[in-house]
């Protein structure tokens, strides 16, 4: 779908843009937090039993 069917507009202003990029980012963030919080949990306690 192009932005002028999402929005039901023609014009597109440089507010729908970057609010678009904005909340492209915050998920991006969230989840390369998410990843790193589950390699470590991953690392913490389940790295240390495996090992002799």
């Amino acid at each position: 779908m192009t932005y002028a069917q999402i929005t039901g507009d023609s014009q597109i202003t440089a507010y729908t843009l970057w609010s678009g990029r904005a909340i492209d980012a915050y998920f991006l963030l969230g989840g390369i937090l998410y990843g790193f919080a589950a390699w470590y949990y991953q690392y913490q306690f389940h790295g240390r039993i495996f090992k002799p």
